[in-house]
């Protein structure tokens, strides 16, 4: 009986000694596991305020230059008056689109001016939106979020571009991070201004490359606000 009892009891710790190192590598994965969590998460809080530090600088110029054109902005000279405000609208695009916005209201003049002005503004960010630069991009979906979500022609370009780029060759352009990037725009966007361009954002969800999964998921979550 006794030696039943031994035999069990070495069998016990034979068992024992073999799960050690089982039990030393589960710990060791979650630890790891755990850490590198932590760390992404740190990661993109120190993005995040780095995002919001960039933010405040480029506010903080673009109000200086804004400061220092106003006096060109009230000149009587119309041809002075054209450059200046097309030299806010493109080096100081989150305050220069408010200057723009009632500099346009004026007369008819300035309203054409103003238009043709956002016309080339739209066209150069949504590119910057597809650039092979992650800077670029992430400058591009800044001035989104602050300047073009109420902006509705910006919308349907954004759509038009984003359809074309999905076959593209270009190598100037980033496909896979373009059409990801306008999928979480798009998500910024308030549902009344995404159903008026419904089934032209259906066809191009429908139509993402099936081999980006992230991108396809992120279109999902689009047609989730528009009903699709």
């Amino acid at each position: 009986m006794e030696k039943d009892k031994k035999d069990v009891w070495d069998r016990l710790q034979a068992v024992g000694t073999a799960c050690i190192p089982l039990i030393i590598a589960i710990v060791g994965w979650v630890f790891t596991n755990n850490y590198n969590k932590s760390q992404a998460e740190l990661q993109q809080i120190a993005f995040e305020k780095q995002n919001e530090v960039q933010n405040i600088q480029v506010q903080v110029s673009q109000a200086q230059l804004i400061r220092d054109l106003t006096q060109q902005l009230a000149s009587t000279d119309k041809t002075v008056r054209d450059i200046a405000l097309a030299a806010i609208v493109y080096s100081a695009p989150n305050l220069g689109k408010q200057v723009a916005d009632i500099e346009s209201k004026k007369d008819a003049a300035s309203a054409a001016l103003v238009q043709n002005l956002y016309d080339g503004k739209r066209t150069d960010v949504i590119t910057g939106l597809f650039s092979t630069s992650a800077q670029s991009r992430l400058s591009a979906y800044n001035e989104i979020i602050n300047n073009w979500l109420t902006d509705d022609q910006f919308l349907a370009d954004l759509i038009v571009q984003s359809k074309r780029l999905i076959n593209t060759t270009n190598t100037l352009q980033d496909r896979n991070n373009g059409l990801y990037n306008a999928m979480v725009v798009f998500q910024n966007y308030q549902p009344t201004m995404l159903l008026k361009h419904k089934a032209d954002l259906e066809d191009l969800i429908n139509s993402l490359p099936s081999s980006n999964s992230k991108t396809k998921d992120q279109g999902n979550v689009v047609l989730k606000r528009i009903g699709g």
